[in-house]
């Protein structure tokens, strides 16, 4: 494997565990709102409407700008992937 090879790896590996950061605290307090919001478990229309008000707040816009830009750039790394871990045509 060549230093690029190993560049890739790396950089996928840091914004995949960035990514899985994020996603687990955005989930568990959009669970905690559920539940907040219901007496007991929440059903699927509680758990519709905090997804609703988290995607609509203005005081959530870091938090989805932040999900949304490390999403964007694990994807641009997969596609870089692709294209240096690809054999030489030859």
């Amino acid at each position: 494997m060549g230093f690029a090879q190993g560049l890739v790896l790396a950089l996928l590996g840091v914004l995949f565990a960035a990514w899985g950061m994020l996603a687990f605290r955005i989930l568990l307090r959009l669970a905690a709102r559920a539940r907040e919001a219901s007496d007991g478990v929440p059903g699927p229309s509680t758990q519709l409407a905090v997804w609703n008000g988290w995607l609509r707040d203005p005081a959530d816009r870091r938090a989805r700008r932040g999900f949304l830009a490390v999403s964007v750039a694990l994807f641009a790394a997969i596609a870089l992937a692709v294209w240096v871990m690809a054999p030489a045509a030859g």
